[in-house]
């Protein structure tokens, strides 16, 4: 390998890490014209703030799951991933936030929604049970 092909390897890398963590650094915020929503470090919590950067509320999800409540606080793990969606209120980017590694519960799963053109996004929360044994849910809150 010559000095080039060297300085050109590690030059590829080095952009291929900044592109990772720049990614990384901007994959748990949503923005629109109005509105900003952002996951937190551990992606157990989410928070909703005005283009002003106002706070208007800071939550966590949680569910009552067989008379007891589990919330995504609990959790020892929360991965989150963005995408892309569209229904009949438009298009916009979403964060799903799977939340699991708690011995015996489900996991909890929730994807929090923002619209490119309107200043509205949705929040829902879904159990999933990848435990063994049936489970009876009483209640889901997502704020």
């Amino acid at each position: 390998m010559n000095c080039t092909t060297k300085w050109l390897s590690r030059t590829a890398l080095a952009l291929m890490a900044g592109a990772l963590f720049v990614a990384s650094v901007f994959a748990d915020e949503l923005t629109n014209g109005s509105l900003s929503v952002s996951i937190g470090d551990k992606a157990q919590t989410y928070k909703l703030i005005t283009t002003e950067e106002q706070l208007v509320f800071e939550s966590r999800v949680a569910a009552e799951i067989d008379q007891q409540w589990v919330k995504s606080t609990d959790y020892p793990k929360c991965q989150s991933a963005e995408s892309s969606f569209g229904d009949a209120l438009g298009a916009g980017r979403e964060i799903t936030v799977a939340c699991s590694g708690l011995e015996g519960k489900p996991d909890l799963v929730y994807v929090v929604q923002m619209y490119n053109q309107a200043a509205y996004g949705t929040i829902q929360v879904k159990v999933r049970n990848n435990t063994k044994s049936a489970i009876s849910i009483q209640s889901i809150r997502s704020l």
